[in-house]
């Protein structure tokens, strides 16, 4: 029974690992989608700048 117990606890910690893994990586994904959007936004203005550069 101790044995027993003891896996328990051990899929217990697991599990609960692995949760803290899944929303730490949930929260990674929404860091690199919101750096995706920044980035976005910096190419587009270089682009305008380079533009407006070209045409003066």
């Amino acid at each position: 029974m101790r044995h027993r117990d003891a896996l328990i606890e051990r899929i217990i910690e697991l599990q609960e690992t692995l949760n803290e893994m899944t929303h730490r990586a949930e929260d990674v994904k929404l860091h690199n989608a919101a750096l995706e959007e920044e980035n976005d936004l910096l190419r587009e203005y270089i682009r305008n700048l380079i533009a407006r550069v070209m045409h003066d």
